[in-house]
């Protein structure tokens, strides 16, 4: 056998899952990508594991073996999942199809996924020929069926090629225009979920280009005859900011760990400012591609800030800046950080020295709704004699300006101008 299938059984948790089958005399395979990332020599924290006649119990047995937590995916397809607590891997078990591995195997939906080896255990199975698909680096379909079996195939052939730098067989994308109005009929947190993992790699552009002349972007978005190159310009130049942030100069670092942060789980703000980027030039509202996408609240506001950047006028660079409009300026703008600087500045809107000026002050001084305040909403009522309500929100606002214009900068500052503007000020919290 292949060493380096060898040293994916030998090592612990599939050791134990191979064990726990050959005790209960049932057939389990590890299948899919495990097995494909193992060829290629690539790291991976997903187990994917088939389950014959017999095995239903295998999930929950791995559960209590490892001190993993149980999760049932499909409970009528007898589908589970068990993670590992604080480690990160994942294994997913699923009932074997079509009576034998090889027919579960051709039901897949790329060769290179097609890929199965036994828990008794036993040589590597590859009845449509992955390995050789994977030395060759391409991403093939199993089958000419296997688009209108599930046509979200379609955004994961282009996922795929992008994340592995694989090519796409001819073949397959020559079954790719006739089934991509299928693509209608997915459910969009599904085609969401595919397209936010594609944005979030570093090369992506690529695979956009491919997908929009093959009329796959605009059977997403519902929309025809996109600018293929135009969308993929603008795309291009985000992509190429996000991977180089050395125009930031010091903050480059800070720029980063901002894009890395996720807008709701599974997005990160890196991917949206992709998406924003491909929308504007391709012509696309944000409000349909978040409809589309099934986008949550603060993705969506976020998605809509990013694409209106493009069209704001940003305030120049000056010697002695003012910080309270550019407190006024972001207030209006939350949640969106340092990112909504990206495509303007990719666009040419902004100028370099612009946008360090702006990032700077966004990454050190400006404090966004409910971050770290000199003084909490407790302090604010004990100092002012407040009860809670609105007028405490009130002067936590007024706190975060001063401290985002600089006014204040210790607690001891941060009392005495709240004590002052309830002194001084005509109904001072308004």
């Amino acid at each position: 056998m292949d060493q380096r299938i060898l040293s994916f059984l030998a090592a612990p948790l599939p050791t134990l899952i191979a064990s726990l089958a050959r005790q209960g005399g049932f057939s389990a395979w590890f299948v899919g990508g495990c097995i494909r990332d193992a060829l290629l020599a690539r790291p991976s924290n997903d187990i994917d594991i088939v389950v014959g006649p017999g095995g239903e119990d295998l999930p929950r047995a791995v559960a209590a073996r490892i001190g993993g937590s149980f999760f049932p995916l499909d409970e009528e397809r007898g589908h589970a999942r068990v993670a590992l607590k604080g480690e990160g891997d994942i294994c997913d078990f699923a009932p074997l199809q079509g009576g034998t591995i090889a027919a579960d195997l051709a039901l897949r939906d790329f060769t290179i996924n097609a890929l199965a080896v036994s828990c008794a255990p036993g040589n590597l199975l590859d009845p449509l020929d992955g390995a050789v698909d994977l030395a060759q680096r391409v991403i093939r379909a199993c089958s000419a069926d296997a688009f209108a079996a599930d046509p979200l195939r379609i955004v994961r052939a282009y996922r795929f090629a992008a994340h592995l730098d694989f090519d796409i067989h001819a073949a397959t994308l020559a079954l790719i225009p006739d089934h991509a109005p299928l693509l209608a009929t997915v459910a969009g947190e599904r085609i969401r979920d595919e397209l936010i993992r594609m944005l979030d790699l570093p090369h992506a552009v690529s695979s956009v280009l491919q997908m929009t002349r093959a009329g796959v972007m605009g059977a997403i978005f519902g929309t025809d005859d996109l600018p293929a190159d135009t969308a993929a310009g603008v795309l291009g130049r985000v992509e190429a900011l996000c991977g180089d942030l050395s125009l930031f100069g010091t903050d480059a670092e800070l720029v980063r760990a901002r894009l890395q942060q996720e807008a709701q789980p599974g997005i990160t703000i890196r991917a949206l400012a992709k998406l924003a980027a491909f929308l504007n030039g391709a012509g696309i509202p944000a409000g349909t591609a978040s409809q589309r996408l099934m986008l949550g609240k603060t993705a969506t506001r976020l998605l809509e800030l990013l694409c209106s950047s493009a069209r704001l006028i940003w305030p120049a660079p000056a010697a002695a800046p003012d910080p309270h409009a550019l407190f006024t300026l972001f207030r209006h703008r939350e949640p969106a950080g340092c990112e909504q600087l990206i495509l303007p500045l990719a666009e040419g809107i902004l100028p370099e020295d612009g946008c360090r000026h702006l990032a700077t002050y966004l990454t050190h001084h400006h404090i966004p709704r409910g971050g770290l305040l000199l003084l909490t909403g407790d302090d604010i009522m004990t100092l002012l004699g407040l009860p809670p309500g609105r007028q405490v929100g009130e002067a936590v606002e007024l706190l975060r300006a001063a401290q985002s214009t600089g006014e204040v900068r210790t607690r001891a500052e941060a009392q005495r101008y709240l004590a002052k503007k309830q002194l001084t000020t005509p109904d001072p919290l308004r």
